[in-house]
């Protein structure tokens, strides 16, 4: 049996996908989204309270753990998801005997304390490398598909730009290889049932290096949009985007992830193909979802 973490989650509802398709028995651990998802035990619990997670784990074999903030709310913060909750469930695999721990962890991890995210993902691995259980981590660039993900934020981001333009932090110069979410979660699934993954860790990407403004031309054309970039230096967006979030709820972006436009998000355009066996989606060809803008 295979022991999910955020089965509920962006990436979760795609991994009990395949793992269903492939016949195998499924155990979901639920905060406090229900979900209607069948074949699946649910379990309701919450990793930051280490008590019951080692009972929701009973008869588990391999889990895979894919909790994790990207913007902190309240008390989800970095230090109590990313860190502690992490720990948890590496301690938790341990207690409970299972023999492989999928972690989903996130490329540029590296204990560099300016870039919080990134280095409470790091804490993360640190704590799964640490749990003396067998382990396997992933580090996907940004993610793109129906349902979440980078697209959602390029999309609001260019309905908060002025009529006519589109904002593009630092010139949009910053590049990733963005990866479709489907093809992220094939490979946590493989991670998962293939020994041969054991006690690597493997950073992941789409087959191109694309620049944030690269991306944002080929979603307008998508779109059916024309629009002329207006780059920000990233010092006055540093400046704005702070009070953005005392305004907006869900702002486009945070401090923090203005913060990781400092370095480049990519990885060889060949390291799923070479690691994994298969050829990861395009970005355009990937976000067809999208559709003409109409309004």
């Amino acid at each position: 049996m295979v022991f999910v973490t955020g089965g509920t989650g962006y990436l979760g509802r795609r991994v009990l996908a395949l793992l269903q398709e492939h016949n195998i028995a499924i155990a979901a651990l639920c905060h406090a989204t229900t979900s209607d998802v069948s074949g699946v035990r649910w379990v309701r619990g919450d990793i930051r309270h280490a008590s019951g997670i080692v009972a929701a784990m009973e008869g588990a074999d391999t889990v895979i753990h894919l909790v994790g903030v990207i913007r902190e709310a309240d008390d989800a913060t970095f230090a109590a998801i990313n860190v502690a909750g992490t720990a948890n469930v590496a301690a938790a695999a341990k207690r409970a005997g299972v023999r492989r721990l999928v972690y989903c962890s996130a490329l540029g991890a590296a204990p560099d304390p300016r870039y919080r995210y990134t280095r409470s993902k790091w804490q993360g691995e640190q704590a799964v490398q640490g749990s003396g259980v067998p382990f396997t981590i992933l580090r996907p660039s940004v993610l793109f598909g129906p349902g979440g993900g980078l697209v959602d934020r390029l999309v609001q981001s260019i309905a908060m730009s002025p009529p006519g333009m589109v904002v593009l932090p630092g010139g949009g110069r910053a590049r990733f290889s963005p990866l479709a979410a489907d093809d992220a979660a094939r490979c946590l699934v493989q991670a998962a049932l293939d020994d041969s993954f054991q006690g690597k860790v493997l950073e992941l990407g789409g087959p191109e290096q694309l620049s944030y403004a690269e991306m944002m031309r080929q979603l307008l054309e998508v779109r059916g949009e024309s629009r002329v970039g207006l780059p920000l230096p990233l010092w006055l967006l540093r400046v704005i985007v702070p009070g953005m979030g005392w305004v907006l709820k869900d702002p486009p972006v945070t401090p923090t992830e203005l913060r990781q436009l400092d370095f480049d998000n990519i990885v060889p355009p060949d390291a799923v193909q070479r690691q994994f066996g298969f050829a990861p989606q395009r970005f355009q060809d990937g976000i067809a979802y999208i559709g003409r803008h109409t309004g």
